[in-house]
Protein backbone atom coordinates (compact mmCIF):
# COMPACT_ATOMS: atom_id res chain seq x y z
CA UNK A 1 0.00 0.00 0.00
CA UNK A 2 1.31 2.90 -1.05
CA UNK A 3 0.71 6.14 1.53
CA UNK A 4 2.62 9.18 0.06
CA UNK A 5 0.33 8.98 -2.98
CA UNK A 6 -3.17 8.15 -2.07
CA UNK A 7 -3.82 7.35 -5.99
CA UNK A 8 -7.96 5.61 -4.82
CA UNK A 9 -8.64 9.17 -3.15
CA UNK A 10 -6.85 11.37 -5.90
CA UNK A 11 -8.92 9.19 -8.24
CA UNK A 12 -12.07 9.43 -6.67
CA UNK A 13 -12.00 13.56 -6.22
CA UNK A 14 -11.20 13.98 -9.80
CA UNK A 15 -14.40 11.73 -10.61
CA UNK A 16 -16.37 13.37 -7.88
CA UNK A 17 -15.24 16.81 -9.35
CA UNK A 18 -16.61 15.88 -12.72
CA UNK A 19 -20.01 14.26 -11.92
CA UNK A 20 -20.35 17.37 -9.51
CA UNK A 21 -19.66 19.64 -12.68
CA UNK A 22 -21.54 17.31 -15.00
CA UNK A 23 -24.73 17.06 -12.36
CA UNK A 24 -24.23 21.42 -11.97
CA UNK A 25 -24.96 21.82 -16.29
CA UNK A 26 -27.80 18.93 -16.02
CA UNK A 27 -29.68 20.96 -13.29
CA UNK A 28 -29.18 24.32 -15.41
CA UNK A 29 -30.62 22.18 -18.29
CA UNK A 30 -33.24 21.08 -16.41
CA UNK A 31 -34.26 24.28 -14.31
CA UNK A 32 -34.08 26.74 -17.86
CA UNK A 33 -35.69 23.82 -19.54
CA UNK A 34 -33.21 24.67 -22.85
CA UNK A 35 -30.46 21.87 -23.46
CA UNK A 36 -28.16 25.12 -25.21
CA UNK A 37 -28.11 27.43 -22.49
CA UNK A 38 -24.48 28.82 -23.79
CA UNK A 39 -22.18 28.51 -26.92
CA UNK A 40 -19.84 26.53 -25.40
CA UNK A 41 -23.28 23.97 -24.86
CA UNK A 42 -23.64 24.05 -28.36
CA UNK A 43 -21.70 26.14 -30.61
CA UNK A 44 -23.38 25.03 -34.54
CA UNK A 45 -26.82 24.84 -32.66
CA UNK A 46 -26.36 27.98 -30.48
CA UNK A 47 -25.87 29.92 -33.98
CA UNK A 48 -28.68 27.85 -36.21
CA UNK A 49 -31.22 28.62 -33.47
CA UNK A 50 -30.36 32.20 -32.79
CA UNK A 51 -31.09 32.37 -36.69
CA UNK A 52 -34.21 30.64 -36.42
CA UNK A 53 -35.76 32.63 -33.74
CA UNK A 54 -34.95 36.06 -35.76
CA UNK A 55 -36.86 34.34 -38.45
CA UNK A 56 -40.00 33.26 -35.78
CA UNK A 57 -40.19 36.56 -34.38
CA UNK A 58 -40.04 37.80 -37.67
CA UNK A 59 -43.43 35.52 -39.29
CA UNK A 60 -44.90 36.41 -35.48
CA UNK A 61 -44.86 40.22 -36.43
CA UNK A 62 -45.85 39.59 -40.34
CA UNK A 63 -48.87 37.18 -38.98
CA UNK A 64 -50.02 40.90 -37.60
CA UNK A 65 -49.33 43.16 -39.99
CA UNK A 66 -51.14 40.97 -42.49
CA UNK A 67 -54.74 41.11 -39.78
CA UNK A 68 -53.65 44.81 -39.96
CA UNK A 69 -54.26 44.54 -43.48
CA UNK A 70 -57.08 42.38 -43.66
CA UNK A 71 -58.90 45.16 -41.39
CA UNK A 72 -57.75 47.84 -43.76
CA UNK A 73 -58.82 45.90 -46.83
CA UNK A 74 -62.16 45.22 -45.47
CA UNK A 75 -62.99 48.81 -44.29
CA UNK A 76 -62.25 49.95 -47.35
CA UNK A 77 -64.86 46.97 -48.70
CA UNK A 78 -67.24 47.89 -46.40
CA UNK A 79 -67.84 51.56 -47.61
CA UNK A 80 -67.81 50.70 -51.21
CA UNK A 81 -70.98 48.46 -50.26
CA UNK A 82 -72.72 51.02 -48.74
CA UNK A 83 -71.59 53.15 -51.66
CA UNK A 84 -73.00 50.55 -53.89
CA UNK A 85 -76.28 50.55 -52.09
CA UNK A 86 -76.42 54.23 -52.51
CA UNK A 87 -75.71 53.88 -56.14
CA UNK A 88 -78.88 51.20 -56.79
CA UNK A 89 -81.07 53.78 -54.68
CA UNK A 90 -80.34 56.32 -57.12
CA UNK A 91 -80.90 54.36 -60.18
CA UNK A 92 -84.45 53.63 -58.68
CA UNK A 93 -85.18 56.67 -58.34
CA UNK A 94 -83.84 57.64 -61.93
CA UNK A 95 -86.00 54.98 -63.25
CA UNK A 96 -89.22 56.47 -61.46
CA UNK A 97 -87.98 59.95 -62.67
CA UNK A 98 -88.43 58.67 -66.47
CA UNK A 99 -91.82 57.58 -65.92
CA UNK A 100 -94.14 60.18 -67.55
CA UNK A 101 -96.71 59.66 -64.43
CA UNK A 102 -94.82 61.87 -62.40
CA UNK A 103 -95.06 65.81 -62.36
CA UNK A 104 -92.76 68.49 -62.16
CA UNK A 105 -93.19 68.63 -58.23
CA UNK A 106 -92.62 65.07 -57.80
CA UNK A 107 -89.23 64.78 -59.99
CA UNK A 108 -88.05 67.65 -57.81
CA UNK A 109 -88.35 65.67 -54.54
CA UNK A 110 -86.74 62.61 -56.57
CA UNK A 111 -83.82 65.11 -56.94
CA UNK A 112 -83.25 66.18 -53.79
CA UNK A 113 -83.09 62.87 -52.40
CA UNK A 114 -80.58 62.02 -54.94
CA UNK A 115 -78.27 65.23 -53.98
CA UNK A 116 -78.49 63.78 -50.39
CA UNK A 117 -77.27 60.42 -51.40
CA UNK A 118 -74.49 61.88 -53.61
CA UNK A 119 -73.41 63.98 -51.32
CA UNK A 120 -73.57 60.72 -48.57
CA UNK A 121 -71.01 59.13 -51.82
CA UNK A 122 -68.54 62.32 -51.42
CA UNK A 123 -68.91 61.60 -47.17
CA UNK A 124 -67.80 57.74 -47.77
CA UNK A 125 -65.17 59.23 -49.66
CA UNK A 126 -63.95 61.42 -47.63
CA UNK A 127 -64.35 59.98 -43.83
CA UNK A 128 -63.45 56.37 -44.89
CA UNK A 129 -60.04 55.50 -43.08
CA UNK A 130 -57.99 53.32 -41.08
CA UNK A 131 -55.44 54.18 -38.70
CA UNK A 132 -55.69 57.90 -40.12
CA UNK A 133 -54.99 57.05 -43.53
CA UNK A 134 -57.50 58.24 -46.29
CA UNK A 135 -58.47 54.93 -47.86
CA UNK A 136 -60.86 55.39 -51.14
CA UNK A 137 -60.43 59.70 -51.73
CA UNK A 138 -57.75 59.14 -53.95
CA UNK A 139 -55.13 60.81 -51.33
CA UNK A 140 -52.96 57.97 -51.13
CA UNK A 141 -50.93 58.39 -54.29
CA UNK A 142 -48.85 55.31 -54.19
CA UNK A 143 -49.85 51.61 -52.95
CA UNK A 144 -50.64 50.51 -49.51
CA UNK A 145 -46.91 48.75 -49.05
CA UNK A 146 -48.21 45.35 -46.46
CA UNK A 147 -45.09 43.67 -44.84
CA UNK A 148 -46.33 39.86 -45.20
CA UNK A 149 -43.55 38.12 -44.23
CA UNK A 150 -40.52 37.87 -42.35
CA UNK A 151 -37.68 38.66 -44.79
CA UNK A 152 -36.81 41.91 -46.86
CA UNK A 153 -38.88 42.28 -49.71
CA UNK A 154 -41.72 40.29 -49.05
CA UNK A 155 -44.24 43.06 -49.99
CA UNK A 156 -47.51 43.51 -51.05
CA UNK A 157 -49.00 46.66 -52.79
CA UNK A 158 -52.60 47.23 -53.05
CA UNK A 159 -53.56 50.43 -54.87
CA UNK A 160 -57.28 52.00 -54.14
CA UNK A 161 -59.27 54.03 -56.83
CA UNK A 162 -60.74 57.64 -55.83
CA UNK A 163 -64.11 56.36 -55.48
CA UNK A 164 -65.94 59.40 -54.73
CA UNK A 165 -68.97 60.78 -57.27
CA UNK A 166 -66.94 62.75 -59.21
CA UNK A 167 -64.84 60.00 -60.45
CA UNK A 168 -67.63 57.76 -60.32
CA UNK A 169 -69.43 59.52 -62.82
CA UNK A 170 -72.46 60.65 -60.38
CA UNK A 171 -71.87 64.29 -59.50
CA UNK A 172 -74.00 65.80 -61.99
CA UNK A 173 -76.67 63.26 -62.25
CA UNK A 174 -80.01 65.03 -62.60
CA UNK A 175 -83.63 63.43 -62.36
CA UNK A 176 -85.67 66.68 -62.19
CA UNK A 177 -86.51 65.83 -65.89
CA UNK A 178 -87.42 63.12 -68.28
CA UNK A 179 -84.51 62.97 -70.20
CA UNK A 180 -82.37 63.55 -67.60
CA UNK A 181 -83.34 60.38 -65.34
CA UNK A 182 -82.88 58.68 -68.84
CA UNK A 183 -79.48 59.27 -69.13
CA UNK A 184 -78.90 58.99 -65.59
CA UNK A 185 -79.73 55.15 -65.61
CA UNK A 186 -76.94 54.80 -68.23
CA UNK A 187 -74.64 57.05 -65.47
CA UNK A 188 -75.42 54.94 -62.56
CA UNK A 189 -75.16 51.35 -64.45
CA UNK A 190 -71.54 52.47 -65.69
CA UNK A 191 -70.77 53.60 -61.37
CA UNK A 192 -72.23 50.64 -60.39
CA UNK A 193 -69.79 48.53 -62.42
CA UNK A 194 -67.14 50.80 -61.49
CA UNK A 195 -67.57 50.30 -57.87
CA UNK A 196 -67.96 46.50 -58.51
CA UNK A 197 -64.74 46.43 -60.21
CA UNK A 198 -62.67 47.40 -57.26
CA UNK A 199 -64.58 45.71 -54.60
CA UNK A 200 -63.62 42.64 -56.90
CA UNK A 201 -60.10 44.05 -56.57
CA UNK A 202 -60.44 44.44 -52.91
CA UNK A 203 -62.35 41.23 -52.84
CA UNK A 204 -59.50 39.28 -54.15
CA UNK A 205 -56.87 40.56 -51.91
CA UNK A 206 -58.87 39.79 -49.29
CA UNK A 207 -58.76 36.12 -50.45
CA UNK A 208 -54.96 36.45 -51.15
CA UNK A 209 -54.19 37.92 -47.32
CA UNK A 210 -56.36 35.45 -45.92
CA UNK A 211 -54.22 32.84 -47.60
CA UNK A 212 -51.02 34.44 -46.41
CA UNK A 213 -51.53 34.09 -42.92
CA UNK A 214 -52.24 30.31 -42.79
CA UNK A 215 -49.34 30.08 -45.18
CA UNK A 216 -46.99 32.18 -42.80
CA UNK A 217 -48.66 30.76 -39.64
CA UNK A 218 -47.99 27.32 -40.64
CA UNK A 219 -44.34 28.41 -41.56
CA UNK A 220 -43.79 29.89 -37.68
CA UNK A 221 -45.10 27.07 -36.27
CA UNK A 222 -42.90 24.42 -38.00
CA UNK A 223 -39.93 26.72 -37.33
CA UNK A 224 -41.08 27.08 -33.78
CA UNK A 225 -40.91 23.02 -33.80
CA UNK A 226 -37.32 22.90 -35.35
CA UNK A 227 -36.04 25.24 -32.95
CA UNK A 228 -37.08 24.41 -29.94
CA UNK A 229 -35.70 20.18 -31.31
CA UNK A 230 -32.13 22.46 -31.76
CA UNK A 231 -32.32 24.53 -28.16
CA UNK A 232 -35.12 23.22 -25.55
CA UNK A 233 -34.12 20.03 -23.17
CA UNK A 234 -35.23 16.62 -23.43
CA UNK A 235 -36.71 16.91 -19.20
CA UNK A 236 -37.37 13.23 -18.87
CA UNK A 237 -33.56 12.52 -20.07
CA UNK A 238 -32.01 15.33 -18.46
CA UNK A 239 -33.83 14.03 -15.24
CA UNK A 240 -32.20 10.69 -15.59
CA UNK A 241 -28.62 12.20 -15.81
CA UNK A 242 -28.61 14.17 -13.04
CA UNK A 243 -30.41 10.88 -11.33
CA UNK A 244 -27.72 9.00 -12.48
CA UNK A 245 -24.88 11.20 -11.31
CA UNK A 246 -26.50 12.08 -7.82
CA UNK A 247 -26.03 8.27 -7.53
CA UNK A 248 -22.72 7.73 -8.66
CA UNK A 249 -21.27 11.13 -6.47
CA UNK A 250 -23.08 8.90 -3.26
CA UNK A 251 -21.32 6.07 -4.36
CA UNK A 252 -17.24 8.40 -4.95
CA UNK A 253 -17.82 9.91 -1.70
CA UNK A 254 -18.60 6.53 0.08
CA UNK A 255 -15.21 4.48 -1.84
CA UNK A 256 -13.45 7.81 -1.00
CA UNK A 257 -14.26 7.17 2.63
CA UNK A 258 -13.10 3.60 2.27
CA UNK A 259 -10.05 4.63 0.56
CA UNK A 260 -9.19 7.36 3.65
CA UNK A 261 -9.77 4.39 5.97
CA UNK A 262 -7.25 2.47 4.06
CA UNK A 263 -4.29 4.89 4.78
CA UNK A 264 -5.67 5.52 8.63
CA UNK A 265 -5.13 1.84 8.96
CA UNK A 266 -1.29 2.00 8.83
CA UNK A 267 -1.28 4.46 11.55
CA UNK A 268 -3.01 1.68 13.53
CA UNK A 269 -0.83 -0.92 12.27
CA UNK A 270 2.16 1.18 13.41
CA UNK A 271 0.81 1.95 16.83
CA UNK A 272 -0.05 5.59 16.11
CA UNK A 273 -2.91 6.93 17.69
Amino acid sequence: MRINNNIVAKTTTRMLSEKQESMSKGMERVNSGYRVNRSADDTAGLAISEKMRGQIRGLGKAMTNTQDAMSMVNTAEGALHETHAMLQRIRELAVQSANDTNVSSERDKIQLEVKELIKNIDEIAKYTHFNTKQLIDGSQKNEFKFAIGANKDEIYGLQIKNMDAQSIGVDKVDLSTRDGAELAINIVDNAIETVGEERSRIGATTNRLEHTLQNVRLMHDNLANSESRIRDADMAEEMSKVIADKIVMQTGIAMQAHANTEAQGILTLLGVR
